[in-house]
């Protein structure tokens, strides 16, 4: 009887370099703009809800994934420390094998050199009807996964999505980088480096398509630069058919220069036009309190926000039955106007939400 491991497609490894071969001239960049704008959403979405003061804490008993020796050991391998920030950890060996009985864990095994680790959950919910467990790791960083660039793991469940935030470790005010996981095949995937070398804490966040959520962190040094994320900003439009109003929220993330209260506008302009009607314009106040910077805070990022704007009424109506809102949002930095400008719906491919409507802007001139 064959052995199953010497199946190059049973290799995580052996799949990830065939995918290289065949991928060896890329037409693009990495959709690191798309990933970027996700994080920004979910960053939008959890301030609008404390502006508003809602607070929805789900919280249930800790699991975690349980690894079941089946006989079968990695071969010997040593980490090389000059290999490009693209290269997965050598690793041979099966994947891991998870515990059925243990409920509702996060699902995630690193593999090392020296043997696999399994990721503790932050944020747990299979799908978009489970009650997700929240903050399960309190203040803890994380496991600490040494020194090393891209990190190869495992998820318990196919069909997943994966981005990461980097944030150096020791800085009071960090800029935060985002970057997508490559999936290699199998369940497997590479996380690759970001920002210049040095320690961060990376927060690792899964997506399933049916609105499942994971989320760990971790630490790691890292010995090579990777990319870092380009200044941007975005409108948010949260119409509530049922109270008749509107929450508007201008975001602007990863800026540069990291602003104070005097430097900015007290104001944003944000103005609508809806299916080629009349334009409606709103002010939207800044938040002082997103400039400030701690342990979570991220530098060059802030955000103006309004909430309980009418909803308007006939052509000026906002909602998900337009066909069409384009939105122009101005505010000052600096003694500088920045005017963005965007339409909804997005391009053809990008993911919307149920409850939200966002709008990339492009800035004259070009935000700092």
């Amino acid at each position: 009887m064959t052995d199953p491991t010497s199946d190059p497609s049973h290799d995580p490894l052996r799949r990830w370099l065939s995918a290289q071969v065949e991928a060896a001239t890329p037409a693009t960049t990495a959709p690191f703009d798309d990933v970027r704008r996700r994080a920004g959403r979910d960053r939008s979405r959890t301030a609008l809800a404390v502006a508003a003061s809602v607070l929805v804490v789900g919280l249930v008993a800790t699991g975690a994934w349980a690894l079941r020796p089946d006989g079968r050991t990695p071969g010997p391998a040593s980490p090389d420390p000059s290999a490009p920030t693209s290269t997965p950890p050598p690793t041979t060996g099966p994947d891991p094998i998870l515990d059925p009985d243990q409920p509702n864990p996060s699902g995630l095994v690193v593999r090392r050199p020296d043997g696999d680790l399994v990721l503790p959950a932050d944020t747990s919910c299979w799908t978009e009807d489970t009650e997700c467990r929240r903050a399960l790791m309190g203040d803890e960083p994380g496991p600490d996964l040494g020194v090393g660039d891209a990190v190869m793991f495992w998820f318990a469940r196919p069909g997943w999505d994966f981005e990461a935030v980097f944030r150096p470790v020791g800085e009071v005010c960090p800029r935060a980088t985002t970057v997508r996981a490559e999936a290699l095949g199998g369940q497997w995937f590479l996380l690759p480096v970001a920002d210049r070398a040095g320690t961060y804490e990376v927060s690792l966040r899964g997506r399933a398509p049916g609105g499942g959520l994971t989320e760990t962190r971790f630490t790691r040094t890292t010995t090579v630069d990777g990319p870092t994320d380009d200044p941007s900003g975005t409108a948010w439009l949260f119409p509530d058919p049922d109270t008749g109003t509107v929450s508007v929220e201008l975001t602007l993330n990863d800026l540069g220069v990291h602003p104070t209260v005097p430097e900015l506008s007290t104001r944003a302009e944000v103005r609508t036009t809806t299916d080629g009607g009349p334009v409606r314009t709103m002010e939207v106040p800044l938040v002082p309190q997103s400039l400030e910077c701690g342990r979570r805070g991220e530098r060059g990022s802030f955000y103006f926000q309004a909430t309980d704007l009418p909803l308007g009424s006939g052509e000026d109506r906002i909602d998900r039955d337009a066909r069409s809102i384009e939105v122009v949002a101005r505010f000052e930095l600096g003694g500088t106007s920045y005017v963005g400008r965007g339409t909804w719906p997005p391009v053809s491919g990008e993911p919307t939400e149920d409850t939200d409507l966002r709008v990339p802007l492009r800035f004259t001139p070009a935000l700092p």
